[in-house]
């Protein structure tokens, strides 16, 4: 039965000069969606590419001056200083290029993942003004995912919606119905051939795409094949949501209704009401914190000297400081760089536990925001997720702390910094990348596509033709 209806759809397929134009045009906006994803990614790797080159080169440069050092020239301070070594290294942390972020919604579409190592730099700059939430489902990037996501669902529901309800109104079912095989039967078998047809343009795209990004630097398939089986679990639930929605037995009219208007509810609605709770629930401080650490920082410098020397007795217990022969300007500025990095990575600290908050409480919500699951299953697989940016952040302000401690603990405790000390200077190395479980996004959605699944097996068995 399953070959005869195969055939059967495909050379009624092959008669619908639309369907094809359409699957055509499916297709060239999924290849679409795929270059401008993958151009996008291309642009920030050859940034990030650019960035590391001018890197190697400012460290290079900078090391040549420490090994020609002469520290009886009057100009010695001009690269031994603190300010001038944090400065002139001119080093970057660049969050590690995952090539399944050119095909996956995430931060990488909103933060960036270059960010200078000099602790004199504030890690805040104007994209962090407000968090934003990639469980939006803004339209974001036009990349693989978006084609998935929102207008994959829209050409199958398209195709579909009438293959049982169009056979009952012009009374074809009759005719079925003498055959020996169960009308039931032949309405689920032919929509998942439509499924199919549906899933052509993606199957053909994702050839594409790993054509495209298997030469890429970190890209493994592994880690593709699991973001293919991501959309196939989706692609499934949708094969789902129309097989029971056409067993209930409804006029074509109703079956398009209803559908599209799930797909609003699951992409637009739920999502949208979602998050205006949650920026009623978890209203963002950013912008008052950053104002309120900038004005603390400006006003470090003021206080008696008496306390700097304490702080830094503190911080540096094992560097004894003779306040007597001491820079009394150099130490205000010593201990001033420690303070400002310290309530740096306190409001660093408390707004990631206030995103940590909003974003259990989302993944709490998945239950009834599915296809949110799926988008933080996307952007985790391709290492794009909000708290993989947090981690680089976080990652990126401990090596500020760690930088800024050898650099003024060697410039307090020694007569010079010179050739040696700056051969022992830390370097940025990206941490490891965070491992999170994917597969607790999608229990909803594999609850969900069971459910349906039940719910239409019983419903056929009660339709009567």
């Amino acid at each position: 039965m399953l070959k005869t209806i195969f055939f059967y759809e495909w050379k009624l397929l092959l008669r619908n000069k639309i369907l094809l134009l359409a699957l055509i045009l499916f297709t060239a906006i999924a290849c679409i969606s795929l270059n401008k994803g993958v151009r996008y990614y291309n642009i920030q790797k050859t940034e990030a590419d650019t960035v590391r080159v001018g890197s190697q080169r400012a460290y290079l440069k900078l090391k040549n001056k420490f090994n020609t050092a002469d520290f009886s020239q009057a100009k010695r301070l001009d690269i031994e200083g603190v300010w001038a070594v944090d400065w002139s290294l001119w080093e970057y942390a660049v969050k590690e290029e995952n090539p399944l972020s050119a095909i996956s919604i995430g931060q990488n579409d909103i933060y960036s993942k270059i960010k200078r190592t000099r602790f004199a730099t504030e890690i805040f700059s104007g994209e962090q003004d407000e968090f934003k939430n990639p469980e939006q489902l803004l339209t974001g990037n036009l990349d693989l995912s978006y084609f998935i996501l929102f207008i994959f669902p829209l050409l199958f529901i398209a195709i579909s919606y009438n293959t049982a309800s169009a056979d009952k109104e012009s009374g074809v079912n009759k005719i079925l119905a003498t055959q020996k095989f169960s009308i039931k039967g032949i309405t689920a078998t032919r929509i998942l051939f439509k499924w199919l047809i549906s899933l052509a343009p993606f199957v053909f795209t994702i050839i594409i795409t790993y054509l495209t990004i298997n030469s890429y630097k970190n890209f493994t398939t592994a880690s593709f094949l699991l973001w293919v089986n991501i959309a196939l679990v989706y692609a499934t639930f949708w094969l789902s949501v129309v097989l029971f929605i056409v067993n209930l037995g409804w006029n074509s009219m109703i079956n398009i209704l209803s559908l599209a208007g799930i797909w609003l509810l699951l992409l637009i609605g739920i999502p949208g009401i979602l998050n205006s709770w949650f920026q009623y629930k978890y209203p963002s401080s950013t912008q008052q914190q950053i104002t309120k650490l900038r004005d603390e920082k400006a006003k470090l410098y003021e206080l008696p000297l008496k306390d700097h020397l304490l702080f830094f007795s503190a911080h540096f217990p094992n560097i004894k400081i003779d306040s007597t022969v001491t820079d009394t300007t150099e130490m205000r500025w010593y201990s001033g760089g420690i303070m400002e990095l310290q309530k740096e990575k306190q409001v660093l600290n408390n707004l990631a536990n206030n995103v940590k908050a909003q974003t259990t409480k989302e993944e709490q919500l998945f239950w009834i925001n599915p296809v949110g699951g799926v988008v933080r299953a996307f952007a985790t697989i391709s290492g794009s997720a909000l708290q993989q940016q947090q981690d680089f952040e976080n990652h990126l302000m401990d090596f500020k702390l760690q930088r800024a401690d050898y650099l003024i603990s060697n410039h307090a405790s020694k007569k010079h910094f010179g050739k040696e000390e700056f051969t022992e200077l830390p370097l940025y190395k990206s941490a490891d990348g965070t491992k999170i479980p994917i597969w607790k996004y999608l229990l909803p959605t594999f609850l969900l596509i069971t459910l349906l699944g039940v719910g239409s097996f019983f419903k056929q068995h009660k339709l009567n033709y």
